[in-house]
């Protein structure tokens, strides 16, 4: 058991890292493609 704590771990780390860093990323593009005027929002928005 004690073996799996190293890799469990790991893990953890790594999804939040991974979560943070699309949060960083994700949140201004996702603003910027909702508030953008490009031609292509009349074919993928309401």
């Amino acid at each position: 058991m004690s073996s799996l704590l190293p890799i469990l771990w790991l893990t953890v780390k790594l999804a939040t890292v991974t979560t943070l860093i699309l949060l960083v990323v994700g949140t201004p593009l996702a603003w910027w493609l909702a508030r953008s005027r490009a031609w292509w929002t009349e074919a993928v928005g309401p």
